[in-house]
C-alpha cells in the first residue's frame, strides 16, 4: 500500500551536535555517513543490519578530519569514499578507500565553499561551490 514505517531496531543517535552531511550504502550493504560534529568532518560506517559502528572502518569505526564542515558524501562505483565541504580557509575534497583509510586530500581556492561533489567512471571527480566573492565555481579532481 505504499505505506513506511520506522524500523524501531535501526536507530543510531549521534546527538543534537552532529550535522549529517551525506548518507550512502556500500555493494555489501554496510551504510556510510558523514557529517560535521565540533567543527571537523567526521565519517562513520555502519553494520548493514543493525546501527553499531563497523570498528573495522578507519579507528574504531571513525574518520576525523581537522577542522571543517562536511557538506556532501558519495561513494565511487569501487565504494571509494568520497566527500568535500570547507573550513575557514578553504574548499576541501577528501577521497578514502572503502574501509575508511585516506587515499587523498586537496583543498581548492582559498575561501571557497564546496556544497556538492559527484564522480563519473573515469575517476574524475568535480565539486561545485562558490567563491569568496559569492561567484560559483566547479573544480575538476582526478585519481592518481
Amino acid at each position: 500500500d505504499g505505506n513506511i514505517s520506522l524500523d524501531s531496531q535501526f536507530v543510531l543517535d549521534l546527538g543534537a551536535e552532529f550535522q549529517v552531511g551525506g548518507i550512502a550504502v556500500q555493494p555489501d550493504g554496510k551504510i556510510v555517513m558523514g557529517g560535521t560534529l565540533n567543527q571537523k568532518m567526521i565519517v562513520i560506517r555502519l553494520l548493514a543490519d543493525e546501527a553499531t559502528l563497523d570498528i573495522n572502518f578507519a579507528a574504531n569505526g571513525i574518520f576525523t578530519y581537522n577542522t571543517g564542515t562536511l557538506n556532501q558524501l558519495i561513494l565511487q562505483g569501487d565504494g571509494t569514499i568520497v566527500f568535500c565541504g570547507q573550513n575557514n580557509i578553504q574548499g576541501i575534497l577528501v577521497v578514502l578507500d572503502r574501509d575508511g583509510w585516506k587515499i587523498n586530500s586537496q583543498s581548492y581556492i582559498k575561501g571557497a565553499t564546496f556544497n556538492d561533489c559527484i564522480s563519473n567512471e573515469n575517476c574524475e571527480i568535480y565539486v561545485a561551490g562558490q567563491n569568496t566573492d559569492g561567484q560559483s565555481l566547479l573544480a575538476k579532481y582526478v585519481c592518481a
